[in-house]
C-alpha cells in the first residue's frame, strides 16, 4: 500500500493523470514523463555514487521514488497509442506483451535492489547500477525504435 500512495505521490508531483479516459498523445506524453522519471532518478543516484554531488543525503529518496516509477512501466504501455513517428515505441511492445512485461519486471527488480542498496550508501546503490542500466538496454533493443 505504502507503494502504490508514493506512486500516486509521484504522479501527481508530475502532473500525470490517475485515470480517465485517454487519448493517444496524452497516453504518449504520460508514458514518456514515467520513462524520463526513470531516467532522471538513474542518473541522479550514478551522480551520487560516482561522488560527482554532494546530495547523499537524498540518496534513499531517488532509489525508493525509482522503484516505485518502474513499478508503472507496463501500465505506461498498457494502452497500444503512438507506434510509429509520435513515439519510440516498438509494436512489438504489444504483440509480444508477455515479453515486454516480463522485461518491464527486470527493471523493476533492478531498481528494487538498487533501493535496498542504497539504505547502505552511494558505493552500494552504485554497484547496483550495472543491472539496471543492462535492464534498460535490453528492454531498448527489442521494443524501443533506435534513433539516429
Amino acid at each position: 500500500m505504502k507503494t502504490v500512495m508514493r506512486a500516486a505521490l509521484v504522479a501527481a508531483a508530475m502532473g500525470l493523470p490517475l485515470s480517465a479516459a485517454s487519448d493517444d498523445e496524452g497516453d504518449i506524453k504520460y508514458r514518456q514523463a514515467v520513462m524520463k522519471s526513470v531516467s532522471g532518478h538513474a542518473g541522479a543516484i550514478a551522480q551520487i555514487a560516482k561522488g560527482k554531488v554532494s546530495h547523499v543525503d537524498a540518496l534513499v529518496a531517488h532509489a525508493e521514488a525509482l522503484a516505485d516509477v518502474t513499478a508503472m512501466v507496463p501500465a505506461a504501455f498498457k494502452n497500444q497509442a503512438g507506434v510509429g513517428d509520435a513515439s519510440d515505441a516498438k509494436a512489438e511492445i504489444w504483440s509480444d506483451w508477455a515479453g515486454f512485461e516480463s522485461r518491464a519486471k527486470d527493471l523493476h527488480d533492478a531498481a528494487l535492489a538498487v533501493a535496498e542498496a542504497a539504505e547502505s550508501g552511494p558505493d552500494a546503490a552504485g554497484a547496483k547500477l550495472e543491472a539496471l542500466f543492462d535492464a534498460c538496454k535490453a528492454c531498448h533493443k527489442d521494443y524501443r525504435v533506435k534513433r539516429n
